[in-house]
């Protein structure tokens, strides 16, 4: 199941990215995306960084663009 997490994940991450035209927003993307397949490929359980890039994403604001 969490592999189908984040190949999900990592979908709508790549379709977002398609349509970001701020740098600085764009930027911030890609190393969201960066996390997220390094913990794809590891294909082990990491909670604790699970958390804490759920809770970047959950701080990306308007104020980042």
């Amino acid at each position: 199941m969490e592999v189908e997490s984040y190949e999900r994940a990592l979908e709508l991450l790549d379709l977002t990215i398609e349509i970001t035209k701020s740098g600085n927003r764009l930027r911030e993307y890609l190393r969201l995306r960066e996390m997220m397949a390094k913990l794809y490929i590891e294909k082990k359980g990491r909670p604790k960084l699970n958390n804490q890039l759920f809770s970047c994403i959950c701080t990306l604001s308007k104020e980042v663009s």
